[in-house]
């Protein structure tokens, strides 16, 4: 066994130069990618009420600056993992990269909020790192170090996201906001020139079909849900508005299985979506998303919002500090999923009961910082946990020559939670703050944390569906 990768054979005498990079270097360069995209996806979440101020907006359209980002990421990804296994995996890493580079800097210039939520949109139309990464990682790793670099590249999906809010918190205290953004391009383009410079680019397997019409009514649907909850936020649900837009989406999802079967190559594939083994981790990441995406945005914002502090306010910076202890919980979870502590069925659904319990502790003791911080820690024990071994049990299931889409699936699932996450988050904090707390609850953490812990723990039933996570891909 050498430490070099396999190189991606050429098709029928065509002679393209390959990479055979290191081991080493392949998860260096895929690693850098993933976690300038996760930390740039939560950076601005201890920003929102500065954001909200800032700019002069509400609480449900501060959190569009994470609901866009989450909802483009998830419309490219559907993109993304097709055309990697199309026309090479690292080619299209290369340019999701400098997709997200380019909308940094628009963030770091923006003058108003939608100059801002834009540019978070542009980023996340580089959704498809993660999934990308992951993949060449899977293909380019030997076989005896393919299952603990799989752990690392997606553990380090959920350090970025918990690094990156409390490192967020921080810049803006010390240098503002566009300062944050600032950051995310430059982290992302040393990892744009080490995927280039390391991995390199394989040769075609085939020509790009791009399906618009699948992708215009997913994108609109989900846009649309998204938009029923944050002006649910705004004016209230009942509003005709509102409801006509919820419809609007729902019928669009439901009518996308037509609008897929007439398509020659369509962006999502539906017999791998619905195989029981991809179906069931796509479930339980979004629902496990949900919850933690969700504490992720609404702990920084309750830290510094007059409703929820209790006797003391804390700043950006302060209040993304926080997180410090759910970050260091997922390293540490995420390492020992990735050593094969358990089988990753039961690692999933422990990891899953855990992250309840965490945001149960932190909507009972709410106001109590260290109980907060102690809750986080729980949740981040199981965050991490889970979200490592979904990708493994993955690996052993999905056909490889569809890993790639594979991948996207279950990042498109994760996504989703997060921007979900996000606005019933938000949804939460205008509805509280809009009202008299004694006429609401005398603890009114528990109404922000108590519907993300149920969305947890649904995942951890949905998760005994699981495959054990040692059987043979079927290929």
């Amino acid at each position: 066994m050498t430490d070099s990768c396999e190189a991606v054979a050429p098709r029928k005498g065509i002679v393209i130069p390959v990479h055979s990079p290191s081991a080493r270097g392949v998860l260096t360069a895929a690693v850098l990618a993933v976690f300038a995209f996760s930390a740039s996806q939560m950076a601005v979440a201890p920003l929102l009420s500065r954001i909200q101020s800032d700019f002069d907006v509400t609480a449900s359209t501060a959190g569009w600056t994470l609901s866009a980002f989450s909802l483009a990421a998830v419309v490219t990804t559907l993109v993304g993992g097709r055309s990697g296994d199309e026309i090479g995996h690292a080619r299209v890493l290369v340019f999701s990269l400098t997709v997200f580079v380019v909308g940094a800097v628009i963030c770091a210039v923006a003058v108003n909020a939608g100059i801002l939520i834009a540019g978070r949109a542009v980023m996340g139309c580089g959704g498809a790192i993660f999934p990308l990464a992951l993949t060449v990682a899977a293909k380019r790793l030997p076989p005896g170090r393919r299952t603990s670099g799989i752990a690392l590249v997606s553990g380090t999906l959920g350090l970025g996201s918990t690094v990156g809010a409390p490192a967020g918190g921080v810049l803006a205290d010390v240098a503002g906001i566009p300062a944050v953004f600032i950051g995310c391009a430059i982290v992302a383009a040393v990892a744009l020139i080490a995927v280039v410079k390391v991995i390199g680019f394989e040769p075609r397997s085939g020509p790009f079909q791009f399906d618009s019409a699948g992708i215009t009514v997913y994108g609109t649907g989900i846009t649309c849900l998204l938009v029923a909850l944050s002006s649910a936020g705004n004016g209230g649900f009942a509003q005709p508005l509102t409801l006509c837009t919820f419809a609007v989406g729902i019928v669009l999802l439901i009518s996308l299985g037509w609008v897929e079967s007439r398509v020659a190559f369509p962006a999502l594939n539906f017999k791998l979506l619905t195989a029981k083994p991809i179906a069931v981790a796509n479930v339980t990441s979004a629902l496990l998303s949900t919850g933690i995406s969700g504490m992720l945005a609404l702990l920084p914002m309750a830290a510094q919002d007059a409703h929820f502090g209790g006797q003391t306010l804390l700043s950006v910076g302060q209040s993304g500090a926080l997180l410090v202890p759910h970050t260091i919980a997922v390293v540490a979870a995420s390492w020992l999923a990735g050593r094969g502590f358990m089988r990753s069925k039961s690692c999933i659904i422990l990891g899953c009961l855990m992250s309840g319990f965490g945001l149960v502790v932190m909507g009972l003791m709410g106001s109590t910082w260290w109980a907060v911080a102690a809750g986080g820690v729980v949740a981040g024990i199981g965050s991490g946990f889970a979200f490592t071994a979904i990708p493994i049990a993955l690996e052993n299931v999905a056909p490889r020559n569809h890993l790639g889409q594979a991948n996207s699936l279950t990042s498109i699932h994760r996504m989703l939670g997060a921007a979900f996450g996000t606005q019933i988050g938000m949804l939460m904090v205008s509805v509280i703050g809009s009202h008299p707390l004694n006429l609401v609850t005398p603890n009114p953490f528990l109404l922000l944390y108590l519907p993300l812990a149920a969305s947890c723990f649904v995942a951890s039933a949905v998760a005994l569906n699981l495959q054990g996570g040692t059987s043979p891909r079927q290929d």
